[in-house]
């Protein structure tokens, strides 16, 4: 029962990394491109407080898909635009 249960603690998540990787990198590149297109000006005037919502939202995104590639999220960046 242990060998069973021990496989299923390493499978699962794996598979849930899996599905995930499509729908965070969606996240990711759409958050980014929000980001980067309020702090360039393209809606027009972009508060400072927006801009600093949308980065963070971002950053998550990012450590979003970070997690579902399996990596530590270190190239995750705060700076603004990235």
């Amino acid at each position: 029962m242990r060998r069973h249960l021990l496989i299923l603690i390493l499978f699962v998540p794996a598979c849930l990394a899996k599905q995930l990787r499509t729908p965070a990198e969606d996240h990711y590149i759409q958050a980014r491109h929000i980001a980067q297109t309020c702090a360039a000006g393209t809606y027009g005037a972009c508060s400072p407080e927006l801009l600093e919502d949308l980065e963070a939202m971002a950053k998550q995104a990012c450590l979003i898909r970070a997690v579902s590639h399996g990596a530590d999220g270190s190239e995750c960046s705060p700076e603004p635009g990235q």
